[in-house]
């Protein structure tokens, strides 16, 4: 369960985890070989909604703590279900081709915008040729800029290249490595104690709020006025301590996604010309926005610049691949 759970983080594909788990031989449980049964989307994506591998139990609409041992941790499955709801801050680029893997990356040499996806189809052969063409071009005529459309499958192959040679002596997955190290070390060590902080108080102000409320039911006046105020100082403190509760979740689960990203990052680097040809146009687009800046084309001069992040110098800088 807990490999599911890491592949499915850094992946984000339930179709990747099940195909990687049964590529490794590790079917589901009383599952045999001859009887050809393996993960499917369908049942990685039970697992992954399943709290009872957290150590969880639900309750109607409320989870609750279980008594059995959890099986992986809390952190791990409130990251799956931000990433299945889509609500974890991770860029995403929905309702668009994901074959366009350069898309928001391309620039247009000539006037600096940016060059955006687009495509014809031939009527006689009904096939498709797709370009990325510069945004001002397109939106205000050719008079404003003389960039024309560039194919998109070589430009794409081009910028594949010059990273495949960028990261072929394993430097650029290494300084990649020691940056990413940075940006989460010492990070979320105290979510634990400030979770069972957290716990505690809301416990305290429930069972308060709980006792002021029989006291009602026996007062009057004055004296019903006071316990009405301290219930609702109570209710509010109740309310604070658990909205604190739940960003804190969100932000353990933001860090769980970013370390597991991290993880799929520098590990595409280290083996990128092997990882790239099996990675879906999602995941390809996915890892060059972690790494490249921009792609500079100047047809004019006949030149294509591929910028990349520098991971060693202070943000913002660039290095050419």
């Amino acid at each position: 369960m807990r490999e599911a759970f890491d592949l499915f983080l850094m992946h984000r594909q339930q179709a990747k985890v099940a195909h990687v788990l049964n590529e490794r031989k590790l079917l589901p449980r009383g599952s045999k070989a001859s009887k050809k049964l393996a993960w499917s989307k369908e049942g990685i994506g039970r697992i992954l909604k399943s709290p009872i591998y957290a150590g969880f139990m639900m309750y109607g609409d409320e989870l609750h703590p279980g008594e059995h041992p959890p099986l992986i941790e809390e952190s791990s499955y409130r990251a799956a279900q931000a990433i299945l709801a889509g609500t974890s801050r991770v860029v995403r680029w929905t309702g668009t081709n994901p074959d366009y893997v350069l898309r928001s990356l391309v620039r247009c040499a000539l006037c600096g915008e940016m060059m955006c996806p687009g495509s014809t189809t031939k009527p006689s052969t009904g096939k498709t040729h797709r370009y990325y063409r510069c945004s001002r071009r397109e939106k205000y005529g050719k008079d404003q800029c003389a960039g024309r459309p560039l194919p998109a499958a070589a430009l794409e192959e081009f910028v594949v290249a010059r990273i495949s040679n960028a990261t072929a002596d394993g430097t650029l997955a290494e300084r990649v490595a020691k940056h990413l190290e940075t940006l989460t070390a010492g990070k979320g060590e105290d979510f634990g104690k400030l979770r069972a902080e957290l716990a505690k108080k809301i416990a305290e102000c429930s069972a308060n709020a709980s006792r002021l409320t029989e006291e009602l039911v026996r007062l009057e006046g004055r004296a019903r006025e006071l316990v009405e105020q301290k219930l609702g100082v109570e209710a509010d403190r109740l309310a604070a301590s658990e909205q604190q509760l739940r960003d804190l979740e969100r932000d353990a689960a933001e860090l769980e996604i970013a370390r597991k990203d991290h993880v799929w990052f520098v590990a595409a680097l280290r083996d990128f010309a092997k990882v790239w040809v099996n990675m879906s146009p999602d995941n390809q687009g996915r890892f060059l926005r972690a790494l490249i800046d921009k792609v500079v084309v100047d047809e004019g001069k006949g030149t294509c610049r591929v910028e990349l992040i520098d991971f060693c110098a202070a943000s913002g800088t660039k290095e050419a691949a």
